[in-house]
């Protein structure tokens, strides 16, 4: 968690760009669980600080969403782990691929009432 005055944050990012460490800092500002940003609102601001807030919003909302990702097909691949592990037709399904029944044959199509289906 970090807490800071509005002010008092872009007062840092501009320190970190005199210094050649912007973009690490704003990385950390973005990467952090929460960041609190107080008194907005409060002073008058420099003309970028609008630009400045949105870019960390936005590479936080980019960084939340690609461990979203990562965390859904890592997920998705366990569970496919697991299925093959225990003998269902997870490689059918990966390969895209109707699962047969033990005889060969596929599984019966049932149809709705007042619908046609069509047998492939």
């Amino acid at each position: 968690m970090i807490y800071r005055e509005a002010h008092i944050l872009l007062e840092e990012i501009a320190e970190a760009a005199l210094e050649g460490k912007r973009k690490e800092h704003m990385e950390l500002l973005a990467t952090v669980p929460l960041l609190i940003i107080d008194d907005l609102g409060m002073r008058k601001l420099g003309p970028t600080a609008g630009e400045e807030l949105l870019e960390i919003i936005m590479l936080g909302r980019q960084t939340r969403a690609k461990r979203i990702r990562a965390k859904a097909k890592a997920e998705a691949q366990e569970k496919l782990n697991d299925e093959f592990e225990q003998g269902s037709f997870a490689e059918a399904h990966t390969l895209g691929q109707v699962p047969t029944s033990p005889a060969g044959e596929r599984p019966a199509v049932q149809k709705p009432p007042g619908r046609e289906v069509k047998e492939q």
